[in-house]
C-alpha cells in the first residue's frame, strides 16, 4: 500500500467518462442501459478480462397468479375482521392494481434483452486450474441500471415511501366515501396509473459511482497475483435486486460448477459490492460480519472512519447466507433517512467525488492484497492455517495518517 493519507489517493478514472455514462439514464431494458452495457464490456475487455453477458431474466406468470391469490385471501381476513363485506372489493384492487403494474413491467423489461449481468474472466486462461482453485475469489460488484421515483417524486427513501402511504391512504379514504362499487375500482385504478410519472434520474451517485468504483480497483489491482478478482456488473437492481439473483442463481449454483475457469469455494470467495459510494459523510460496510469486520480493520478504513452499516438493501442480499458478501455504501447519516437524491433529478455526475470512490477502492485494494499475502503464508503453513485472514485476534495496520502501512 501506498504511505499516503486516504484523503490525498488520487483518482484514475475520469469525470469525462462518468459524466458520458450518465448522460442518458439507465433505466433496464432502454437503449441507454443498453449502451451502458457495451461500454462496461469494452472497459473490462481494456482492463485484460475476457467480457460476458449473463442472459435476460426470463419472468413467469405463476408469481402473479400466486400474488393474485395471496391478495383475495389479504381481503377476505379484511372483511372478516371489519365486518364490512363491501371493503372486500376495494382492498382487492388496492392490492392487485400495483403488483399487476408490477409484473406487467418485469415481463416488458425481460423481453428487451438487455442481459442481467456483464462479467469478466481474466485472460489469458490460467494454465492449472488447480494452482486457482487454491486461490481466494474476490467478487468485485455494482449494478449499473437507474431509477425513477413515482409521481415525479424526490427525497429520502424513507420520505417516498412516507408521501405515496399518505396519498394512497387519502385517495382511499375519499373514494370509499364518494364513490361506490365499480366508481371505488376505477379511481384507485387511476391513481396507481398516475404513479407511473416519472423523475428519471441520470444515476450518477446511483449507481454510476459503484460501477466507477469498481473500475478504479481493477485499474490499481491489473496485476495482482493469488487471488482470482471477478468483476460484475448487475443489471435490473431497481426493479429488485433482479440482476443479481438471476446471476448468482445460474452461475454460481451447481447449474454452471466451474465457469470463471476454477471453482468457488463459499468459504474462500468474498463479495464486495459497491453502492452509493460518490456522495455522503461517511462510508458504511453492511452486510455479512466476518468480512465487515476485517473490511474495517484496515488501514484505509480507519483513516476515514468507515462505520458499520445496518439493512442496506443491495445486491449483497442475493448472495447471503451461503456467500461473505457485503455492500459498501456512503451517507450523511442512516440511509433510510438521508441520500434524499437517488432515483430522481438531483443525482447529478457533478456531485460525485471521485476522491470517494478514491478513498473506497483503496480500502478494499488494501484488503485484496492482504488476502492474497495471508493465502500465500497459507500455502507455505504445513498445517494450512491462514494467519490473520478472520481471526479475531489479528492485528490491524498502522493507519496511513500515523504510519506506513
Amino acid at each position: 500500500m501506498e504511505n499516503l493519507p486516504a484523503a490525498k489517493r488520487v483518482p484514475r478514472v475520469s469525470a469525462e467518462e462518468l459524466w458520458s455514462f450518465c448522460l442518458e439514464g439507465r433505466l433496464a431494458g432502454t437503449p441507454g442501459n443498453v449502451r451502458a452495457g457495451e461500454f462496461l464490456k469494452r472497459a473490462l475487455e481494456g482492463l485484460g478480462f475476457a467480457a460476458f453477458e449473463e442472459s435476460p431474466p426470463t419472468f413467469s406468470s405463476k408469481p402473479l397468479f400466486l400474488s393474485l391469490l395471496l391478495g383475495a385471501l389479504f381481503s377476505l381476513a379484511t372483511v372478516i375482521i371489519s365486518r364490512t363485506p363491501r371493503m372486500f372489493f376495494s382492498v382487492f384492487f388496492a392490492y392487485v392494481v400495483p403488483v399487476g403494474v408490477f409484473f406487467f413491467r418485469l415481463r416488458r423489461v425481460g423481453q428487451v434483452g438487455a442481459p442481467a449481468a456483464i462479467y469478466g474472466v481474466r485472460k489469458p486462461s490460467p494454465p492449472s486450474a488447480a494452482s486457482q482453485d487454491a486461490h481466494p475469489t474476490v467478487i468485485l460488484c455494482a449494478h449499473y441500471d437507474s431509477a425513477s421515483s413515482p409521481l415525479g417524486l424526490s427525497g429520502s427513501p424513507l420520505r417516498v415511501m412516507l408521501i405515496l402511504t399518505l396519498l394512497f391512504a387519502g385517495v382511499t379514504g375519499l373514494a370509499r366515501l364518494t364513490l361506490p362499487g365499480l366508481g371505488l375500482a376505477v379511481f384507485i385504478v387511476l391513481f396507481w396509473v398516475l404513479l407511473s410519472m416519472r423523475n428519471d434520474s441520470p444515476g450518477a451517485d446511483d449507481n454510476a459511482s459503484g460501477v466507477f468504483a469498481v473500475i478504479e480497483c481493477l485499474l490499481h489491482l491489473s496485476n495482482i497475483e493469488g487471488v482470482n478478482l471477478v468483476p460484475v456488473f448487475f443489471n435490473y437492481e431497481e426493479i429488485g435486486l433482479v440482476g443479481s439473483m438471476v446471476w448468482v442463481h445460474r452461475a454460481l449454483s451447481q447449474q454452471r460448477p466451474g465457469f470463471l475457469g476454477f471453482k468457488l469455494d463459499p468459504k474462500r470467495t468474498f463479495i464486495i459490492n459497491f453502492a452509493c459510494v460518490g456522495r455522503g459523510r461517511h462510508l458504511y460496510v453492511s452486510g455479512s460480519r466476518r468480512l465487515r469486520a476485517r473490511l474495517l480493520r484496515t488501514s484505509w478504513a480507519r483513516a476515514f472512519a468507515a462505520r458499520r452499516g445496518w439493512l442496506y438493501p443491495s445486491d449483497h442480499l442475493a448472495f447471503r447466507p451461503r456467500w461473505n458478501a457485503v455492500s459498501l455504501y456512503r451517507a450523511d447519516r442512516f440511509w433510510l433517512w438521508d441520500l434524499g437524491w437517488v432515483h430522481s433529478r438531483l443525482d447529478r455526475p457533478e456531485q460525485v467525488r471521485l476522491d470517494y470512490l478514491a478513498e473506497v477502492a483503496a480500502l478494499v485494494e488494501e484488503f485484496v492484497r492482504d488476502l492474497a499475502s495471508s493465502a500465500s503464508n497459507e500455502l507455505k503453513s504445513p498445517q494450512g492455517h491462514e494467519p490473520g485472514l478472520f481471526s479475531p485476534g489479528a492485528e490491524a495496520r498502522p493507519s496511513p495518517k500515523g504510519g506506513s502501512s
